[in-house]
């Protein structure tokens, strides 16, 4: 998907949590999130991930299969609708990642979507608040 340029665009980064919490119907979300995916139809958004998130995404829905919280055949309805959403997938500068990683002691995979909203000087949608507040200071 191309980057949208407008200058009035809110531009978020998204992580699985914040994801899930969308796609899967027994999940718990935050106002934030809910407001979002609610207006996501009428406002002007750009959504950025990691590659990793593809992987995360498809994790979690396998996971859930095997746990009986959905069938096969809704997980793969939900990984469609998942793919068919206008997110913008970016590599992320490793290096970097792992000096957040290391100097935060956060996961790698944390540090990805921490390093990439710093990077696009976005918002991270996410249900994790020690990222939240680490990306306030």
């Amino acid at each position: 998907m191309a980057e949208n340029t407008k200058l009035n665009t809110v531009r978020f980064v998204i992580d699985t949590s914040a994801l899930i919490s969308f796609l899967l119907p027994d999940e718990i979300s935050n106002q934030k999130i809910k407001e979002v995916f609610n207006s996501f139809a009428t406002e002007d958004y750009t959504f950025y991930a990691p590659h990793l998130l593809i992987y995360e995404v498809a994790n979690v829905l396998k996971t859930a299969v095997v746990r009986g919280r959905v069938n096969a055949k809704d997980a793969k309805v939900i990984f469609e609708k998942f793919l068919n959403l206008p997110i913008i997938f970016l590599k992320v500068d490793y290096a970097k990642a792992l000096e957040l990683s290391l100097k935060y002691n956060l996961t790698f995979y944390d540090a990805s979507y921490m390093q990439l909203a710093i990077q696009k000087k976005a918002d991270l949608l996410t249900l994790d608040k020690r990222l939240t507040n680490l990306l306030k200071t």
